[in-house]
C-alpha cells in the first residue's frame, strides 16, 4: 500500500492541509517521500496522525486518504452513519464498502483484505524529544550544574520541565538571600538577572531561534506551566514542536555538563 493523496479536515494544527504524493509521470505514488521544513510546521503531526490511523486507530480529522493497493487506486473516507471514529468507508471504482474494523472490532479481517488501507500496517519511530509529559506541581532539588544523566534515561520530557521550574526557584531564593545580607544597599533584579541560572538557559535557547523565546514559569491552579513566546503569542512548553523540544533539551544537557 502507498498513500497517493491525503487531506485533513479541521485539524487543530494542520487545518485543512492537503498533500499530493503522486508522480505526475506515472500517475502512481512515489516510493519515498521526504518532509523538510522549519520547526513547528507540523511534520511530526502529519506522520503521527497517519500512523495512528494505519495502526487501527482513529480516522478523526481526515477528509480522505487516497491510496494505491493491489493494483487499484482506492480512497478511505470518514464512515457514514457511525460515530465510531476508528471506522471508515472505502471507495473502490465508485463502490463504497464499510470498513468497520479496528483493534477491537473484526481485527482479523484487516489481515485478510489487501485492499484495506491498514493491511500492511505501519511503523513510526518518533523523534526522541517528542515525549509525553507529566504535570509539575512543586519544586525539587534539581541543579543546573550537577552531573545528570536522567534526560537520556527517561522516556518523557518531564525532567526538563522540572529543572526549569527548579532553577527559577533557586534564582529567586538566591536573590532574596543576597538582599537579606545587604538590606541597606539591595541589588536590583536588573543587576542580578545576568548572573542567574535561568539567564544562561534563556540566553542559549533564545539565540537558537528567531521567533521563539523563553518567557517564564507561571503558577496555575493545579500545576506550574513553563511558557515561551512564539510569534508574539504565549505557548506552553508542551505545545512546542518536536524540533523545538529537542533544542530545549540540548540546551539543558549542555548546561548540565
Amino acid at each position: 500500500m502507498k498513500i497517493k493523496k491525503v487531506k485533513w479536515m479541521n485539524h487543530p494544527i494542520l487545518g485543512d492541509l492537503e498533500l499530493d504524493f503522486t508522480n505526475t509521470t506515472t500517475g502512481l505514488p512515489y516510493d519515498t517521500i521526504l518532509f523538510a521544513g522549519e520547526n513547528g510546521t507540523g511534520k511530526t503531526t502529519i506522520l503521527e496522525t497517519i500512523s495512528t490511523f494505519l495502526n487501527r486507530g482513529s480516522f478523526k480529522y481526515f477528509d480522505y486518504i487516497e491510496y494505491y493497493a493491489d493494483g487499484k487506486i482506492l480512497k478511505a473516507i470518514p464512515a457514514n452513519n457511525t460515530t465510531i471514529k476508528y471506522f471508515y468507508d472505502m471507495i473502490d471504482a465508485g463502490t463504497t464498502t464499510q470498513m468497520h474494523t479496528n483493534k477491537d472490532n473484526n481485527n482479523s479481517t484487516v489481515d485478510e483484505n489487501p485492499l484495506n488501507i491498514r493491511f500492511n500496517g505501519c511503523v513510526f519511530s518518533k523523534a526522541r524529544a517528542d515525549f509525553k509529559t507529566q504535570q509539575i506541581i512543586s519544586t525539587t532539588t534539581k541543579q543546573l550544574d550537577e552531573n545528570k544523566y536522567d534526560t537520556d534515561q527517561e522516556d518523557n520530557f518531564t525532567s526538563l520541565k522540572q529543572l526549569i521550574v527548579d532553577i527559577e526557584e533557586q534564582d529567586n531564593a538566591a536573590y532574596r538571600a543576597l538582599n537579606r545580607e545587604s538590606p541597606i544597599n539591595p541589588m536590583s533584579e536588573t543587576e542580578f538577572y545576568p548572573t542567574s541560572k535561568i539567564f544562561r538557559f534563556k540566553n542559549a535557547f533564545d539565540n537558537f531561534f528567531d521567533k521563539l523565546k523563553y518567557d517564564k514559569v507561571s503558577d496555575g491552579d493545579t500545576e506550574k506551566s513553563i511558557l515561551f513566546t512564539k510569534n508574539s503569542k504565549s505557548i506552553s512548553i508542551d505545545k512546542l514542536s518536536t524540533g523545538e523540544k529537542q533544542a530545549a533539551e540540548r540546551e539543558e544537557e549542555t548546561k548540565t555538563r
